[in-house]
């Protein structure tokens, strides 16, 4: 089975670093970049389709109530994304391993 991998940033880097650092990069959309690029991957026969992303949400410690950019971008992507695996921070400040199913595709904690 072919695997595919989508690598997606927030737009608000371009405010997150120096500027001289990202001037030659153009930043799509989240959800554009991530459609775009699941399209280009299924016609090349991929058949599971993994995100890995820094882009900001929440949830509590267990990861139920996720909220945020990373979730309204789960609702919103091709339904043959399968698996998200965000940087996620969350309201308490003990971290630990979670995972929240939204749109039934899971979305991980990785920090």
């Amino acid at each position: 089975m072919k695997l595919g991998f989508i690598g997606v940033v927030t737009t608000e880097t371009t405010s997150s670093v120096f500027p001289s650092s990202v001037e030659e990069i153009t930043f799509l959309k989240e959800i554009e970049a991530i459609n775009k690029a699941a399209a280009e991957l299924k016609q090349q026969g991929v058949k599971a389709i993994f995100v890995l992303a820094h882009i900001p949400g929440t949830s509590n410690a267990n990861g139920e109530q996720a909220e945020g950019d990373i979730v309204n971008i789960a609702k919103a992507i091709d339904d043959e994304v399968d698996i998200i695996e965000a940087l996620v921070q969350y309201i308490k400040t003990i971290q630990h391993p979670f995972s929240s199913h939204i749109e039934g595709r899971i979305q991980m904690k990785n920090n």
